[in-house]
């Protein structure tokens, strides 16, 4: 669905199902890349995680194809030490 078509079932109410996928497809692709680096860093875990979402860009009008969406994932990562 275009930015358009949006706008208007937005004004009219009901699920964009296409913006909920791609909210669920960033979501999952910053937690990957989150645990990814931990991983490369030597962390056996993530803990403490937080996600961020939001978007950004302009909102000056029906259509307005300037927005963006921005998911953050976070955590502090760990290594485990044996006694």
């Amino acid at each position: 669905m275009n930015d358009l078509g949006a706008s208007f079932k937005n004004l009219v109410g009901g699920e964009l199902a296409n913006y909920t996928e791609m909210n669920k497809l960033a979501k999952k692709e910053a937690v990957r890349r989150m645990k990814f680096d931990a991983a490369q860093q030597g962390a056996d875990a993530v803990i403490a995680m937080r996600l961020n979402i939001s978007t950004s860009g302009s909102t000056s009008g029906i259509g307005n194809s300037d927005n963006m969406l921005t998911a953050t994932a976070y955590g502090t990562a760990i290594k485990f030490i044996e006694d």
